[in-house]
């Protein structure tokens, strides 16, 4: 539920965050939204934060949305949004 009215909160703010989560899978969605409140993150605080998604996945996660051009890592370590999906949003 603290996870639902994250997004809600989020897709009220960022309208087109609510097409991504129609489209994008729970865990990336989440760390995506916990990187957009917080930008930029490391992985520590992301583990930290993150309701719905193991610690041991969070990794795995941040690698494919790095990998999927969602997110790019920025100083010592801290992921932001891509700027080609900030473009889109």
């Amino acid at each position: 539920n603290t996870v639902k009215s994250g997004y809600k909160a989020l897709g009220d703010k960022y309208a087109a965050l609510n097409y991504l989560f129609n489209k994008i899978e729970t865990p990336e969605v989440e760390i995506m939204a916990i990187i957009a409140a917080n930008r930029p993150l490391g992985l520590d605080a992301i583990k930290g934060q993150a309701k719905s998604v193991q610690a041991v996945f969070v990794g795995r996660a941040i690698s494919k949305l790095e990998a999927d051009g969602k997110i790019v890592m920025v100083e010592n370590d801290k992921w932001d949004l891509a700027p080609s999906l900030l473009e889109k949003l």
